[in-house]
């Protein structure tokens, strides 16, 4: 399980007020201010004043596995073709065992499309209430790969790019999947 800024604040500072300076010397985050509006906004933190904040007692970490359960139901029931690419489809061909992502509070699906369908999808995935365009560092979103043609195989009714352009990935960017390829049955 990744270790997550509400882990951090709660080992660090535990139910009391902080500040979001003592927030940015502790991290060395940039953004502060940002991060901790976003974790207020998922209702990790309580705003309690100006630039202060505090841990609620029951967060829900929940809302994020939901939210991924959604977006791939909704993937999954789309009526046009598509088959997981990039890191999605080294996380299907590891049965979950090799995960990248930016952070512990995103996930992004990857996936490949026939170049005719991109407005279909975008309409669908609206339509859905499921972004496709990443704006923000926390949430779900799909990456939309148009190409004209491509090939699959479904693994537990799953559609994902085949085992040999997934090992073919994984050579390519050793230093995102090191290891992965140990993972594949």
């Amino acid at each position: 399980m990744n270790y997550s800024y509400e882990d951090f604040i709660k080992d660090r500072f535990g139910y009391n007020e902080f500040t979001t300076k003592e927030f940015e010397m502790i991290t060395d985050n940039k953004r502060p201010a940002k991060l901790l509006s976003e974790l207020k906004m998922r209702n990790t933190l309580e705003h309690t004043g100006r630039g202060t904040y505090k841990l609620r007692k029951k967060s829900n970490k929940n809302k994020l596995i939901n939210e991924i359960n959604r977006v791939k139901n909704v993937i999954l029931n789309a009526s046009m073709v598509m088959a997981y690419t990039d890191s999605t489809a080294v996380e299907i061909w590891t049965k979950g065992r090799y995960i990248i992502s930016p952070n512990s509070f995103m996930k992004i699906f990857y996936i490949t499309i026939k170049k005719d369908d991109l407005n279909k999808w975008k309409i669908y995935l609206r339509k859905n209430g499921v972004s496709y365009i990443n704006k923000r560092r926390v949430g779900v979103f799909v990456m939309l790969k148009p190409v004209k043609n491509f090939e699959f195989e479904l693994i537990d009714n799953i559609p994902v790019i085949p085992k040999n352009k997934v090992i073919n990935l994984i050579r390519n960017h050793p230093a995102l999947y090191e290891g992965a390829k140990d993972l594949i049955e």
